[in-house]
């Protein structure tokens, strides 16, 4: 059973911060928000709809905060 989160205006921020523990997530929610170019995900702690602005907010954080982690974390393995 899925529960509700109160995330109100902290939508970009939770997401980002999910994003930043963990890679498998960060890529899923990638796939669905930047390249399906979607606004609403369905996370356990439950949906979140992102305004306009806040889709444009996650998508230049993401490049910037999360997608760093992923690429120096795919380099140290090699």
């Amino acid at each position: 059973m899925r529960y509700r989160m109160n995330i109100n205006d902290d939508n970009v921020n939770h997401l980002i911060g999910q994003c930043l523990r963990s890679k498998a997530d960060a890529k899923w929610i990638y796939d669905i928000l930047i390249s399906r170019k979607h606004t609403k995900i369905d996370l356990i702690t439950g949906s979140i709809h992102l305004t306009p602005e806040e889709h444009t907010e996650f998508v230049t954080r993401f490049s910037s905060e999360v997608e760093p982690t992923i690429w120096e974390s795919s380099f140290r393995k090699h």
